[in-house]
């Protein structure tokens, strides 16, 4: 099998420049958040929140911030 590689390099507008900016200021502070949140309910319940609880965590934030 050959694998070829193609770099590129990407030259966005102000516009998706701010975006980008802004998914990834969001990332790491949605993640922290989600963590804490996990941590919190071991805290209080002694059991692990599971995965999808987590999903349904982040889906309705987006929700709530839209």
């Amino acid at each position: 099998m050959i694998l070829k590689l193609v770099q590129v390099r990407l030259d966005p507008d102000i516009q998706q420049q701010q975006l980008l900016a802004k998914a990834f200021d969001s990332c790491p502070r949605l993640g922290n958040y989600c963590l804490n949140s996990i941590e919190q309910t071991y805290k209080q319940t002694r059991k692990n929140r599971h995965e999808y609880r987590v999903k349904k965590l982040i889906s309705q934030l987006n929700k709530d911030r839209k």
